[in-house]
């Protein structure tokens, strides 16, 4: 029953945070007062810290959940990345990149790569 609430309540965050995130970034945020925005904004913001918190404390109770959780930790990295991919080529087609989107793609690999060049070297 404790796995059972768990998984709900993983659920809810996720799509409370999903939520969050459309409407800071649809056309809905054109009709909010600037007061309004920044509060959906700082809420998607403790949103996405008490999301991080049950996914980064989340551990299988045995190998075979734990090797879920590696191949899902997998798969979010490469969509993610993906996803910024595509973003970054579709503004170099119209000349107009956001620097922000190669700075949070690189980060991203860089995040991946630095723990597991230290790990290499260190073993």
């Amino acid at each position: 029953m404790k796995k059972l609430n768990f998984i709900y309540t993983e659920i809810t965050i996720t799509i409370a945070l999903i939520g969050f995130l459309i409407i800071l970034s649809t056309p809905v945020r054109a009709i909010l007062p600037q007061m309004s925005y920044v509060i959906f904004f700082l809420i998607a913001i403790i949103w996405f810290g008490i999301f991080m918190k049950f996914f980064l404390t989340g551990k299988g109770e045995d190998e075979r959940d734990e090797e879920h959780l590696k191949i899902a930790s997998q798969v979010s990295f490469l969509i993610g990345v993906a996803v910024l991919m595509v973003a970054v080529f579709c503004q170099s087609i119209t000349n107009q990149i956001d620097p922000w989107l190669p700075i949070i793609l690189g980060t991203i690999i860089l995040s991946k790569t630095l723990p597991i060049l230290y790990r290499r070297f260190t073993n």
